[in-house]
């Protein structure tokens, strides 16, 4: 998870274990939503991943048992280190690096880079940026697991409170990427979440 780290990330470092405390549950979900994604063969020919905004680890290392090759960044040096911890059994690399100052990485290193709750945190041309990075580095798909643009008032209440752009976010979300992107799917995971695909292949 990548909101607001680039402009507040001691905030981020100081609540990084709040962070590991719900890395369990969050695998748990990860694991019903990539259950879904693999049956609908989001993930097929696809055998390395780039985690990006991946925070403590959780969706990385659901990738990662199911056999994947994964590279998780986080610009948080706080989260990285409880990623690895919570992964030690784990064949992850994770990597200390913020998506909006450009990655160390090649052209087209990924078959997939994916984020998780991280766009709809940023400012447009933040967003923007990221578009543009996890591009250039990944070969086959783009995918964003992100709110669905139903409405839900806790969702509302809590986005509210972080002070993100969520509201903006999800008006625009389609037509976004679509400037960006060859072909955009959206896969509903649930009513009020859904996974963003974006095919790069033309």
């Amino acid at each position: 998870m990548m909101k607001s780290k680039r402009n507040h990330p001691y905030i981020f470092q100081l609540i990084a274990p709040i962070y590991g405390l719900f890395y369990y549950s969050q695998k748990r979900n990860f694991i019903k939503k990539i259950a879904l994604i693999k049956e609908k063969h989001v993930l097929k020919y696809c055998e390395t991943i780039l985690d990006v905004g991946c925070g403590t680890g959780a969706l990385s290392s659901v990738l990662a048992g199911l056999g994947y090759s994964v590279t998780g960044v986080d610009p948080v040096k706080g989260m990285i280190r409880i990623a690895k911890k919570k992964a030690k059994q784990q064949s992850i690399n994770y990597v200390i690096g913020n998506v909006l100052n450009g990655l160390k990485m090649a052209d087209k290193s990924f078959d997939v880079s994916l984020a998780s709750y991280v766009a709809h945190g940023l400012k447009k041309q933040d967003r923007i940026v990221m578009y543009e990075e996890m591009k250039r580095v990944t070969k086959d798909k783009v995918l964003f697991f992100e709110y669905s643009q139903n409405r839900n008032i806790g969702i509302d209440i809590i986005e509210f409170l972080e002070g993100g752009n969520y509201f903006s976010y999800i008006k625009e979300v389609k037509v976004e990427l679509s400037d960006f992107f060859n072909n955009i799917t959206v896969l509903p995971l649930n009513k009020y979440n859904a996974l963003y695909i974006c095919s790069l292949s033309k």
